[in-house]
């Protein structure tokens, strides 16, 4: 993401405020040292919110990717989705998903716990779980990083849960996701 980017997200969380908004600090305009009168977005880098420091959050991982059908396996891999996994004080991309009806390929066999969302799943650059003060917060990370009708995906994404199947590479790395009904998301308080 440009820095630009990054800066109007952290500005954008300072607005959207929620339970960790005071974890986040304004990006700043500096002269740049070119000597010349264009000034230089830089955002100042997240601090830690005391009262978020021992909250936990969702993480999920790549399980599998299948180039031939240019799809990707994402799902729990040792997650705890009723109280969170992984330090929100811990800096991970979040996983961002562009909801689509898209058919899913022959022969990918999905189930209730392996769904299919049809959609195109992507990667932010890492963030501190502090940062992701409501899920505005989040979405707008992702809508900022790939464009329109981006969203942080969601436990649920693919029609039941654990793990599901979309569109698209990540990397070998775990990352945010929200779920809509417990309270594991590193704004839940």
């Amino acid at each position: 993401m440009r820095s630009s980017a990054m800066c109007k997200f952290m500005l954008m969380l300072a607005l959207l405020g929620g339970g960790c908004d005071e974890a986040m600090s304004s990006a700043s305009s500096e002269e740049s040292d070119a000597g010349s009168d264009e000034s230089v977005e830089r955002a100042s880098p997240l601090a830690a919110d005391p009262a978020c420091s021992g909250r936990q959050g969702m993480t999920w991982a790549k399980l599998d990717h299948d180039a031939q059908w240019g799809i990707a396996h994402v799902g729990c891999s040792s997650c705890d989705p009723y109280s969170g996994d992984t330090s929100c004080m811990t800096a991970l991309p979040v996983l961002c998903i562009k909801p689509s009806a898209a058919a899913k390929p022959n022969g990918l066999q999905t189930d209730f716990y392996n769904g299919w969302t049809g959609g195109t799943i992507a990667t932010t650059v890492a963030v501190q779980g502090t940062a992701l003060t409501s899920l505005g917060a989040a979405d707008l990370l992702c809508t900022d990083s790939y464009g329109p009708g981006w969203r942080m995906a969601e436990f649920h994404d693919g029609g039941g849960g654990w793990t599901w199947y979309a569109f698209g590479d990540v990397p070998d790395t775990r990352f945010w996701v929200h779920i809509n009904d417990q309270p594991s998301n590193c704004w839940d308080s």
